[in-house]
């Protein structure tokens, strides 16, 4: 697939159909001769320009994953913290009992923590529930 103006968005969607060779119009037609090559391979070839356009793209998302991750730890502390049963917390964080448990243990590691009680009283010296 030849670009003009490639997007990340386009790029994903065009591997989502099964496109295997990626260049852009100003990359030349060795950059294409490769392309084709690769395809013809069953291998994936992405111009330089291109690939450094996905892992831009990808490195901007990833930032508001991890503050979903953060607050998610926060709504599980909190609902630790308020004595909330693991079953009640799945529901409302709508996940299933075994990952309320594998998180917490997670959260726990993190904190250095071992337990409900620990975690919820380094919560509240920290203020990490304010």
């Amino acid at each position: 697939m030849v670009f003009s103006r490639p997007t990340p968005e386009a790029l994903l969607e065009c591997l989502g159909a099964g496109v295997r060779g990626f260049t852009a119009e100003h990359d030349g037609p060795a950059e294409l001769i490769e392309a084709v090559r690769a395809a013809s391979r069953g291998e994936y070839h992405v111009a330089p320009g291109m690939l450094e356009l996905l892992l831009d793209w990808h490195r901007a998302r990833r930032l508001p994953r991890e503050e979903q991750a953060r607050r998610r730890d926060r709504d599980l502390l909190g609902l630790l913290a308020a004595g909330a049963s693991t079953r009640t917390i799945a529901a409302r964080m709508g996940v299933a009992p075994k990952t309320v448990r594998n998180r917490a243990s997670l959260l726990y590691r993190r904190l250095g923590v071992r337990s409900r009680a620990e975690a919820t009283r380094l919560a509240e010296e920290r203020r990490l529930l304010d």
